[in-house]
């Protein structure tokens, strides 16, 4: 079966195997597509997964043999659905983000638009959401223990934003004030944090306790001293506080976050 997607955007900048299109449900539901999952509901985010891209003209995907991986939601017809359409080598990354998506407490921090503006209580956008999970191909996890894995996840998630609440929801004006002094919220170190889980999980995923990113530890350096996503850390700034890194060294950042866990 060869399908034709219209209005569609590639999620990833570095590939073309992941796009995405907002739609309401009664055109979602008018594509009749196989469901691979049946027993799973969909919930804010719909997954169709695919086996090759025949062409992306003037943003119309056309790809063969798409189907649904959930169930579609129970919304009104009218009810617009953020519509992830991936190839079937990225089923884990996307899997993940999908079921971490599902977890209301982390959703409404999520922009699904392009950008966030400054008066917005969001911490990140769909697409940079996604840009840290396809990272984590390099991970090897049976498809039987995802779900195992997706629990724990939002486990590992909801006890950082509780330990450490401005990882969570905060009002516009404390979400301000507390980006000028850290970017501990920001999608470089969420990125540490969700590889963290991934290594930790990864390696043992019968853990009994949940790794903890240690973000209120003092980390110090030549004559600093403070917490790490702190603005004002030497290792990550050069001159006129500007900083070295950029999302494209963000594996660069996590080693080094990661050597000081282990030292702390």
């Amino acid at each position: 079966m060869v399908f034709t997607f219209e209005n569609v955007s590639n999620l990833t900048r570095k590939n073309d195997d992941v796009y995405f299109t907002v739609l309401p449900l009664e055109v979602i539901k008018d594509w009749g597509f196989p469901i691979i999952q049946s027993d799973v509901i969909g919930e804010d985010v719909i997954l169709v997964s695919y086996d090759t891209v025949e062409s992306l003209i003037n943003k119309k995907l056309q790809v063969t043999n798409p189907r649904f991986t959930y169930k579609l939601p129970n919304g009104s017809v009218n009810d617009e659905y953020v519509v992830l359409i991936v190839s079937e080598t990225q089923h884990f990354p996307s899997y993940c983000m999908h079921q971490l998506m599902s977890y209301g407490r982390f959703e409404r921090l999520i922009e699904k638009g392009e950008k966030i503006s400054s008066n917005s209580t969001k911490l990140m956008t769909f697409r940079s959401l996604y840009d840290i999970f396809k990272d984590f191909q390099r991970y090897r996890v049976e498809r039987s223990l995802c779900p195992r894995l997706a629990k724990d996840l939002i486990k590992y998630v909801d006890s950082i934003m509780s330990e450490y609440p401005e990882l969570g929801y905060l009002p516009v004006a404390q979400r301000k004030q507390f980006r000028k002094k850290s970017i501990a919220d920001s999608a470089i170190a969420w990125y540490c944090y969700i590889r963290y889980f991934m290594e930790q999980w990864t390696e043992d995923s019968q853990l009994t306790n949940l790794p903890r990113p240690l973000l209120s530890e003092e980390f110090h350096y030549e004559n600093w001293q403070g917490q790490f996503f702190d603005r004002e850390n030497p290792v990550l700034l050069v001159n006129k506080g500007k900083f070295k890194f950029n999302d494209a060294q963000r594996g660069l950042i996590y080693e080094i976050w990661r050597q000081w866990i282990k030292e702390a």
